[in-house]
């Protein structure tokens, strides 16, 4: 606490250093299925985790309190742009990385002693940015495309469903996961009287087999899901049919 104290005062408290062990990573209870940290920077009051789906931003009012806010930002939605870099002078005991995601500014101070690493750092999420924003161009130029196409046909959408979820997870949980393999339409969770289970509806036919191949026999919040496809059983079939056939009796 002493030490937490004194980096305050002193403002070292948000310092960063690399980690070199993720499993000390304070991000790392709160990754997803299929998501890995690719680097930290960790101070006594903040930490800020990349992994290869979303930037990590964990931080307390101080450095002695335990009390600490994750805020999440998904690459696939935010976008990171004004990448800059600003090496330590002379007398200076940090260099910093600066950044938009989200909307927001993020500024991480890194030990002088490794500005080498926070300079590869500053490379990858370069290369991030412009990855992501000519991702986007694309996107746009593909959709007013479409739009304008009197021929291209929608798609109708393919269900899967998941089972063995626990009552725990919810659909904004789900339509989470589920969306980094594409385009969710919708998400419908059954709650019986065992464990849950849920529809998750995909534009398309590539998105529903990349999410089945990706989070089938994967695990959530401590069970081992099943992901298949949705397909109606012969009796459901049946009882389908006949109800229709009763109601057309009755016309």
């Amino acid at each position: 606490m002493l030490k937490g104290l004194a980096g305050d005062l002193s403002g070292a408290g948000d310092v960063c250093h690399v980690i070199k062990d993720f499993s000390q990573c304070l991000a790392a209870q709160y990754l997803l299925p299929g998501e890995n940290v690719m680097f930290s920077l960790q101070s006594t009051k903040e930490e800020f985790t990349f992994t290869n789906h979303a930037l990590f931003k964990i931080h307390g009012s101080n450095s002695t309190t335990t009390r600490k806010l994750t805020e999440r930002f998904d690459y696939r939605h935010e976008i990171i742009k004004y990448v800059q870099f600003e090496t330590a002078g002379l007398v200076d005991r940090d260099c910093e990385i600066k950044f938009k995601i989200g909307g927001k500014s993020v500024s991480i101070d890194v030990a002088k002693a490794e500005q080498a690493d926070a300079l590869d750092f500053y490379k990858v999420l370069e290369l991030l940015s412009r990855k992501q924003l000519s991702n986007n161009h694309t996107l746009m130029k593909s959709d007013e495309k479409e739009a304008k196409s009197p021929n291209i046909k929608s798609e109708k959408p393919v269900t899967l469903r998941v089972e063995n979820l626990t009552r725990n997870v919810n659909a904004d949980h789900l339509r989470e996961i589920f969306g980094k393999f594409g385009i969710v339409i919708r998400v419908e969770i059954a709650v019986p009287r065992g464990k849950a289970s849920a529809i998750v509806a995909f534009a398309t036919q590539k998105d529903a087999d990349s999410a089945k191949d990706h989070m089938h026999d994967g695990w959530l919040d401590g069970n081992k899901l099943r992901v298949l496809p949705d397909v109606k059983k012969p009796e459901e079939n049946q009882r389908s049919n006949g109800s229709n056939t009763k109601r057309t009796h009755r016309l």
